[in-house]
């Protein structure tokens, strides 16, 4: 299971460390105009004040300290409780990094229908926080789902 084996690694880095470092630097690369997967760069689509709250949230230690936890739990105890019997939503950032990680899986759903076959979804235009940055076709994708 690929997705166990990348995030079975974060279950031995100490918390200290994704708490300062890991977290507090992927939200600060994701809102430069050098994030991966983002051809203009965060800021310019969000606006600063966004940003700045987006940010400010990551610099909470009991934020990132869930954050943390979530990624062990998805590295473990997870594993044996995502089977779900509805059907499940999962959007991602089109060119960021989920439309190539797990191409030989079948993609981002190849791998969420391990769990769950009725997962439905697509890559939206934007990055990580595509939902600011994209409202619109965010709206109508959600809509879809919920109406179908």
């Amino acid at each position: 299971m690929e997705r166990r084996r990348f995030l079975a690694g974060l279950t031995a880095v100490p918390a200290s460390l994704l708490l300062k470092g890991l977290v507090t630097q992927s939200v600060q690369a994701q809102s430069s105009s050098q994030a991966p997967g983002s051809s203009s760069g965060t800021a310019s689509k969000t606006g600063p004040e966004i940003l700045k709250e987006y940010v400010s949230t990551y610099r909470d230690p009991a934020r990132v300290h869930g954050i943390c936890e979530e990624y062990r739990a998805a590295a473990t105890i997870d594993v044996e409780h995502d089977q779900a019997d509805c059907p499940m939503l999962h959007p991602w950032a089109e060119g960021g990094p989920l439309d190539t990680f797990y191409e030989k899986d079948g993609g981002p759903l190849g791998i969420w229908r391990q769990w769950e076959p009725q997962v439905h979804g697509q890559a939206m235009k934007g990055s990580h926080i595509f939902p600011e940055e994209n409202p619109e076709d965010t709206v109508v994708l959600v809509k879809r789902f919920l109406s179908a």
